[in-house]
């Protein structure tokens, strides 16, 4: 004669809880996804743009002139001068007027002005997310 308890068993349990995680995982996962997708719409990673900056921030502190206008900053460092400028839709820095280095990418337009001493960028991306930031150089032109 058969007995049924009214228990699980050890696989029971385990093939139950695999499951679980399964799922878990899945919804995990979608979220994620969703999120990335629908939260930003901007076509520039806000990491991309801080990179950006920080590199550069370093070369308009190492600098000791700085021009800026419209779309292009010259910064003299050195001996050298430094260009960064928009060529199509990036950003892109040029030494001495030879070779380039893409700063940035998926931009549609990059504006600079100087403000004093300070050099505003203002970059915007195919998107029409605006980013934006005052740079300060340690060394300034003795004309200022």
């Amino acid at each position: 004669m058969l007995r049924k308890d009214d228990g699980f068993t050890m696989a029971e349990m385990l093939a139950s809880l695999v499951v679980l995680l399964s799922i878990s995982s899945l919804v995990l996962q979608m979220a994620a996804f969703l999120h990335t997708s629908l939260g930003s719409r901007s076509s520039i990673n806000p990491r991309e743009w801080e990179i950006c900056i920080n590199q550069i921030k370093r070369e308009v502190r190492q600098s000791t002139s700085q021009e800026a206008s419209g779309d292009t900053v010259y910064l003299v460092v050195g001996s050298d001068v430094v260009s960064i400028e928009k060529y199509q839709d990036k950003l892109r820095r040029k030494l001495n007027g030879a070779g380039y280095e893409v700063l940035l990418q998926n931009i549609k337009s990059f504006y600079a002005k100087k403000e004093g001493k300070s050099i505003v960028l203002t970059v915007t991306d195919k998107e029409g997310a605006s980013f934006s930031r005052i740079l300060r150089p340690y060394i300034t032109s003795r004309n200022e």
